[in-house]
């Protein structure tokens, strides 16, 4: 019989309509209803903080890279999910020596997650080399379990001491079922047992309120030294824990909750294991193995739970989701679409709720992208976000299923003491359209929101009284400078709906009309699906807009072209580019496309329309990650580029294409390049970092990301390549850049900082060719977009507020 290896998991999406996807299912054995495992859950109350039937969390990364775990959580809550999990390694907290902790990464993942409302899910695990010498290697993810397990449990004690009440669930370790969580050596279910139990013990003596889920297990046909199926290791966990000398007849004294995953693998989330079994599409050919290549294998633990006496107890699904990995042979076989990954998802969550409740409780996604990752990374493809935040299109799907279900999760789990979650009233329009309201966080008070204000520019003080300073401007997403102060757009872009999160990533301007794109449903009062027009003071919007995410608007006469990742555009097919006509008010598609990805940047010249993103082909044409668009057809320029483009510009018939990558057209160039019309040239020895924005320069051009260095120059995520060389803008800013402007020779930059040179700058600043200025006290959030006209700066993102604090204000030293 073949045998699969072990998966690591990751990654979660969303749906449009609904209806658009419940075709072409195979036939699906009958799902495990209630009466099935346990009609009712006994009323046994275990915790506070018992999960909710079911409810909706995915997995993040805040650990190493702080300056973007607010962006991810902010994520999480605008998808709707209520709840995230964190790895907080013990390695990474007891690292050094026993009894020598540094808590400063974990204390701030906690007390962010507290403070945006998330419930938290600490997966603990991974040994320091002190603990268990010569087990870790990163390459390899090896870990395994301290040499002495009193060790263990003195770090458990320590942290949920330190954290108590703080933390709703704790999972024990990961993947138990694997060698390589074991140092190397066979998979011990009995040992696991007894770090179990010895982990419920001292938990729940320090945090009785807190949940303990076992470990999720790694989804194998394999059973050798190496791994072991999941149901077979927890059939021994099980017997494992009744041979215990307490002898108990379930899991009680070991754990609250069984933890899962729930990989999908090639199949719809409603085919049942027994089907999956049957057909060789799904089961990879191993026959009545494969049975576990589907999403309801979580029907086959539940009975096996049932059977050992646990039915009053809920499963935890800690990993599920869907990858679209073209890269790594041993995922790709079951890799599907974006799109549909994020319709199986979103799918998933409505199945367990229609069909596992009240026995299945958090459903954790896999992932908002650790910001690290590349498309090497297997974990990339699983992911709902892009590493730089930018959602794909499962993310959308996602945060539009859960606007549209009746609850933002499923049903109160009847044992719990927690308030009832928020309830979703849908009413219909004349025209149709569902709105939705909630009963549940109003808007600020007057008061509240001068203390949010407070809050968020908290070194501002008895400034904001001088007289030299005006009032803050409510920015919803987009905001306009002048020279000397920010003004409001309208009431700017919104959703109408409590738990959508509007962003706007993409601007350009017209000869007198301003174009912007992103993720909204509103854009001041009026209904805009993503893409809207401002003009004479007031928004519009173009046509019914567009179905998903738009990342990109560049103008050209009275051509409007947007790309990001949709498929339809006011009712015509275009998959992720089109072009909307100001004349005729009516929108077109660029032949068939661009296909297998998003496209993230534009550019025009002339009659050619450039696209570039993460893709495999434009129209008819293989193009690798960026393509042209004549007019008529689409073509390759040469064999494309090796990784993610993110930002393109023309001058003078030249293409420059920044990104992740570090070849175009066969010729090593690091993460930027130029195209010539004939072929692929690097600029110097190319940038240290991703590039995310571009702006064009007579002879060269200006280039922002997250990069330490252009070419040998040390240069902070901003430069300028002259022609022939590289050079700094000063000492840079202290972080990402994501939008480049050029006004009558001064360069507008916008990101992720806090200062630009000396200067302290809220993610917008300005170089005048020789120092850094501020605009004002900036935007509360990321910039994502500029444009400019000559009289004004247009800045689109995710932010609230911009201030207008004076210019010359508590500015430190320049350059």
């Amino acid at each position: 019989m073949k045998t699969r290896p072990p998966l690591g998991l990751a990654s979660a999406c969303m749906l449009i309509l609904f209806a658009m996807f419940s075709s072409g299912v195979a036939r699906s054995a009958p799902p495990i209803e209630p009466d099935e495992a346990s009609p009712s859950l006994p009323a046994r109350r275990v915790s506070a903080f018992e999960m909710n039937s079911p409810e909706y969390g995915a997995q993040v990364f805040m650990w190493w890279r702080p300056e973007t775990a607010e962006r991810d959580l902010e994520l999480a809550r605008g998808a709707g999910l209520t709840f995230v999990k964190q790895t907080f390694a013990w390695r990474d907290i007891e690292g050094a020596a026993k009894g020598a902790f540094d808590w400063s990464r974990a204390d701030a993942a906690v007390q962010l997650a507290r403070a945006k409302g998330l419930k938290l899910v600490a997966r603990l695990d991974n040994a320091p080399d002190w603990a268990a010498p010569g087990c870790y290697d990163a390459a390899q993810k090896t870990m395994g379990p301290a040499r002495n397990l009193q060790d263990w449990v003195d770090f458990v004690g320590a942290f949920a001491a330190r954290y108590r009440g703080q933390i709703h669930a704790y999972e024990i370790w990961n993947e138990p079922n694997l060698a390589r969580e074991w140092c190397g050596r066979q998979p011990d279910p009995a040992a696991y047992a007894a770090m179990l139990r010895a982990s419920y013990q001292t938990l729940k003596a320090v945090d009785p309120d807190a949940l303990v889920i076992s470990a999720g297990m790694s989804p194998t046909t394999q059973n050798n030294a190496g791994a072991m199926p999941d149901a077979q290791f927890i059939e021994r966990l099980y017997d494992a824990m009744q041979s215990d000398e307490l002898g108990p007849h379930n899991s009680d004294g070991y754990f609250d909750a069984l933890g899962v995953h729930a990989p999908g693998f090639l199949a719809p989330p409603e085919l049942g294991p027994d089907d999956a079994a049957e057909n060789s599409e799904y089961n990879h050919g191993e026959g009545a193995a494969g049975r576990i290549y589907c999403f309801r294998h979580v029907e086959d633990l539940r009975r096996l739970m049932v059977a050992r006496g646990d039915a009053a107890k809920q499963i935890a699904i800690l990993e599920f989701g869907w990858t679209s990995n073209p890269v790594h042979p041993i995922h790709s076989w079951f890799r599907v679409d974006e799109q549909t990954k994020g319709q199986y998802i979103a799918r998933a969550f409505e199945y367990a709720k229609q069909h596992w409740s009240p026995w299945v409780g958090w459903m954790s996604a896999i992932y908002l992208a650790n910001p690290d990752w590349t498309p090497e990374d297997e974990e990339y493809w699983w992911a709902l976000t892009d590493p730089d935040g930018t959602p794909r299109p499962g993310y959308v799907q996602i945060q539009q299923a859960l606007m549209q279900s009746t609850v933002t999760a499923g049903t109160r789990n009847p044992n719990s003491d927690e308030p009832e979650p928020k309830t979703v009233i849908g009413t219909q329009t004349n025209a149709g359209e569902r709105r939705f309201l909630f009963r549940a966080n109003p808007r600020p008070s007057a008061s509240e929101k001068s203390l949010l204000l407070a809050q968020r520019f908290p070194k501002r003080g008895a400034v904001l009284d001088s007289p030299t300073a005006a009032p803050d401007v409510a920015a919803n997403r987009i905001a306009k400078w002048n020279g000397k102060q920010w003004a409001a757009l309208g009431d700017g872009m919104g959703c109408g709906i409590s738990y959508c999160t509007p962003w706007v990533t993409a601007l350009d301007m017209g000869a007198d009309e301003l174009f912007a794109g992103g993720l909204f449903t509103t854009a001041g009062n009026i209904s805009a699906a993503n893409v809207s027009r401002w003009k004479a003071s007031k928004w519009s919007a173009l046509g019914s807009g567009v179905n998903g995410w738009v990342n990109a608007v560049a103008v050209n006469g009275r051509n409007v072209y947007i790309a990001g990742y949709f498929t339809n555009v006011g009712g015509v097919p275009a998959y992720s580019i089109a072009r909307w006509n100001t004349r005729t008010r009516t929108w077109r598609a660029l032949g068939e496309g661009i296909g297998g990805g998003p496209v993230y940047a534009l550019a025009v010249d002339g009659d050619n329309v450039y696209a570039a993103g993460y893709f495999v082909n434009a129209g008819d044409a293989s193009a690798r990650n960026i393509a042209k668009w004549n007019g008529s057809r689409w073509s390759a320029l040469d064999n494309g580029i090796n990784g993610t483009v993110y930002a393109l510009t023309v001058q003078d018939h030249i293409v420059y294409a920044g990104g992740a990558f570090f070849q175009a057209g066969g010729v090593n160039a690091k993460n930027i390049a130029k195209w010539n019309g004939k072929r692929w040239s690097a600029l110097g020895s190319g940038v240290e970092g991703t590039v995310y924005a571009l702006a064009r320069k007579k002879g060269g051009v200006y280039v922002g990301g997250n990069f330490t260095a252009a070419g040998s120059l040390s240069a902070r995520n901003v430069a300028v390549w002259n022609g022939k060389r590289w050079q700094a803008l000063g000492k840079g800013v202290n972080g990402p850049v994501r939008a480049l402007a050029l006004q009558q020779g001064e360069l507008f930059v916008g990101g992720d900082f806090t200062a630009a040179g000396n200067t302290a700058a809220q993610n917008i600043a300005r170089w005048d060719g020789k120092r850094w200025r501020k605009l004002g006290s900036g935007v509360d959030g990321i910039v994502y977009a500029l444009t400019v006209t000559d009289r004004a700066v247009y800045a689109g993102g995710y932010f609230s507020n911009a201030g207008n604090l004076a210019e010359g204000a508590s500015e430190m030293d320049g350059e």
